[in-house]
């Protein structure tokens, strides 16, 4: 019996993959984390040691570029992006089954119907109720599983998790 899911992709539900599949670069923010320490640290030497107030000016200066970079990637691009989609309140319908999944999609730009085999897609993460099923680096289906049973979640992560090794699949 198929486990069917039906998910509109609102600016909401885009904005959640969008803060996910951020938070996911790593080396971004640990980069970010050492340039604010090194900054800071840096400034505060020149300034309050050696008296260089200029160059604890710059070095506040260069602490308040690397917040706006943050910012920029966390908060602002993930609006932009959002509101460019060409998915944006897309309606999709998920039918999972033994093999693959069916996808039914429609908004007022496009109308798809595919049959995804379960070797196509590479990770399968579930954060909360969104289930992001990865189809390529940087593009995911999500299926909103807030509908589901947990019953029917357990159902699913069982039908699931045997179609992928055990890093590219994460259920939380």
């Amino acid at each position: 019996m198929p486990i069917e899911v039906t998910t509109v992709y609102t600016k909401e539900c885009l904005l959640r993959y969008q803060k996910y599949f951020i938070s996911r670069r790593k080396a971004f923010w640990i980069i970010l984390a050492v340039m604010e320490v090194f900054a800071l640290g840096v400034s505060l030497c020149n300034g309050i040691l050696w008296g260089d107030f200029s160059l604890l000016l710059r070095g506040l200066l260069l602490l308040f570029l690397i917040d706006a970079v943050y910012i920029f990637n966390y908060v602002i691009y993930p609006r932009i992006s959002v509101n460019k989609a060409k998915n944006l309140n897309a309606q999709v319908r998920f039918s999972f089954e033994e093999e693959c999944f069916h996808m039914y999609s429609s908004n007022a730009l496009f109308e798809e119907n595919s049959t995804i085999q379960y070797t196509m897609p590479t990770k399968i993460y579930k954060k909360g109720n969104d289930l992001y099923i990865f189809i390529a680096q940087r593009s995911a289906y999500i299926a909103d599983l807030s509908s589901l049973s947990d019953g029917e979640k357990e159902a699913l992560r069982t039908l699931l998790q045997p179609n992928f090794k055990p890093k590219n699949f994460k259920w939380a």
